[in-house]
């Protein structure tokens, strides 16, 4: 992967699911597997899902509802999800490329932040796993914000706590969910290709 110079930013702003950790094949699997046990008929794509990165999961929710006339219990679904998703979480790894970036922008004293579209205890899970979450002195989840991505309220309250002008920093992310987010803070960019870096087809069980 090619990344900018980050010696031109304030800060660097990390997505975390599918832009610091490869967690996108395990959150698409609870998907499949909490809707295969409610018993919906949707057909959940994975392009669909990646489209929808750093939305939050009962806006997603309410998607497939309104699109399929189902009517599913969004904590009865959230609870299946966080079951799988706590089963399997200590299997995820890191995007090196990625890390290595990051381990780039904290050698000339980089500010760094995490500003997730995730729910915080799997953030904070997945960040211990892969032993970064000592990169980022400000981490900022879905539970603190009223508007998750393509809104930019993630971005700006993680600028906010790391003390620094939202135009002077540059956020990495996975999605165009994110990559909107960001220009609405009035942020600098850059798109991590959003490849399926696990070398499993979304299509077959992966667990």
């Amino acid at each position: 992967m090619v990344f900018p110079d980050p010696s031109g930013f304030d800060a660097i702003i990390f997505d975390c699911d599918g832009t610091l950790v490869d967690t996108m094949p395990l959150f698409y699997h609870a998907w499949l597997d909490s809707l295969k046990r409610y018993g919906a008929k949707y057909e959940f794509r994975w392009d669909y899902f990646c489209e929808r990165g750093g939305q939050r999961t009962e806006v997603t929710l309410d998607e497939i509802c309104a699109s399929t006339g189902e009517s599913i219990d969004e904590e009865t679904l959230l609870r299946y999800q966080r079951d799988f998703i706590s089963a399997h979480i200590g299997d995820v790894v890191a995007v090196r490329p990625v890390v290595q970036f990051a381990e780039q922008c904290r050698k000339i004293a980089k500010p760094l932040a995490v500003a997730s579209g995730g729910y915080r205890e799997f953030v904070h899970q997945s960040l211990e796993g892969t032993k970064l979450k000592s990169y980022f002195p400000v981490i900022v989840t879905c539970e603190e914000v009223a508007h998750t991505k393509p809104a930019p309220d993630l971005f700006l309250l993680a600028a906010e706590r790391l003390g620094v002008f939202p135009g002077h920093c540059l956020v990495l992310e996975d999605s165009s969910f994110g990559i909107q987010a960001a220009s609405a803070a009035g942020m600098a960019s850059w798109l991590v290709p959003a490849i399926h870096r696990s070398g499993v087809s979304p299509e077959v069980k992966m667990l």
